[in-house]
This record gives structure tokens, C-alpha cells and sequence, in this order.
């Protein structure tokens, strides 16, 4: 039920611009991930975005931004996920409430242990990577479908996903999917966007 757009880890020309006609055309959630921004970065991109797109905004780093812009949650990427990490995102939440966290997840065997304060967790990846050339799954989502879809949580499907995966995504058990290199390597990243919306659409909500 869930259709999410990631960024790509460096800025692409447009960018900001192309991110607000996506949320005008019903983009639900954007995962901002920039691991090699600092702080002022961040703060300048989402100025740089209506406030009323905040609540559709997930960061991946620069956690306290979440509090000044009203954002909708955290993402913990495998560097956050530990004692410490966990610790900073359980203070936020407690400050906000509604904010989701999420996780990412790149081995299927802990999926019987997810569980709070996390809300949502992205696998990945599940097809070979449009970005990241020669990273492509050493698991079989077909082997691990019982277990996707019995998850405590919403697991989202990223690494690989095109329209043309969408079916298998349903498939495997996965609650919806998260796009990078289908949307950010297109000509048209908003017609792309499009096409993933529409064909989402039909397999989650007909």
C-alpha cells in the first residue's frame, strides 16, 4: 500500500523542483538520504521545499532537523541501528508525536525480530540495483515470501524496483516499495513516477 521515492545520495539537477511536482501529484513519503551532507545542507533542501510537503519527508541523517521542520519520521540506516543510534531516535520520537521510524534491513533472517520502536523496514536489495552497479540480492525473495509477509512490520521492497517488478514485489509478500534509480534514472523522472504510481496502484488498491 505504500509507494516511496529515495534520493539519490548526491543532489541531481532539478531536483528540489522535480521532488515538489511529485508530492503535488500524491508522492506520500520521500526518503531523504544525503550521507555526505552536513547539517546546513539538509536545513537548506528542505527550505527549500513547501512546508506543507514537511509531513511527507523521512530523513536518513541529521536526525534533529526532524524536530525544527515537523517532519514525518527517521530512517536508521545500518550505522544507526545501534545502542546509541536507537537511543537518539527513541529521544525524538518521544518529542513527536506521530513520528514514524523506520529501518533498513539487508538480511532477511532478522525479519522475525523486528519489532518497536521501529514502524516500517526497507529490504534491500531484492532486485539487482539501477544505482549501484553489481549489488544485487544473495538471497531469493521467492525461499523468503511466507516470512515477508508475516513480518510484525511493513516491509517495503527497495533495490532493483521498476514497474515491471511491481507484481513480483506483491508477490513476495512486501506491503509496497521503495524506488531510487527507476525514478532518478529516467529522462522523465516525473512521468516515471507516474507510471510506478499508476501501476501501484492497480495491485495494491484496485
Amino acid at each position: 500500500m505504500t509507494l516511496v521515492v529515495v534520493t539519490t545520495p548526491e543532489p541531481v539537477p532539478g531536483e528540489r523542483e522535480v521532488t515538489v511536482q511529485l508530492f503535488e501529484l500524491g508522492l506520500l513519503r520521500l526518503h531523504l538520504r544525503r550521507p555526505n551532507a552536513n547539517i546546513a545542507d539538509i536545513r537548506t533542501w528542505l527550505q527549500g521545499v513547501p512546508a506543507e510537503y514537511h509531513r511527507r519527508i523521512r530523513l536518513h541523517q541529521t536526525w534533529d532537523l526532524a524536530l525544527e521542520f515537523g517532519l514525518e519520521g527517521l530512517h536508521a540506516g545500518a550505522k544507526m541501528q545501534d545502542a546509541a543510534g536507537l537511543a537518539k531516535a527513541i529521544n525524538i520520537l518521544e518529542q513527536v508525536p506521530g513520528l514514524q521510524l523506520s529501518l533498513a534491513l539487508h538480511d532477511p533472517s532478522r525479519i522475525p525480530l523486528l519489532g518497536p520502536p521501529y514502524h516500517e523496514a526497507l529490504l534491500s536489495p531484492v532486485f539487482e540495483s539501477l544505482s549501484k552497479q553489481g549489488y544485487q540480492p544473495n538471497w531469493n525473495p521467492l525461499e523468503w515470501a511466507g516470512t515477508i509477509l508475516e513480518s510484525r512490520l511493513p516491509l517495503l521492497a527497495l533495490g532493483g524496483v521498476t514497474r515491471h517488478h511491481l507484481p513480483q514485489v506483491k508477490a513476495f509478500g512486501f506491503a509496497g516499495a521503495a524506488v531510487l534509480g527507476a525514478v532518478w534514472n529516467a529522462a522523465n523522472p516525473v512521468t516515471a513516477f507516474l507510471e510506478l504510481q499508476q501501476r501501484h496502484q492497480e495491485l495494491w488498491n484496485p
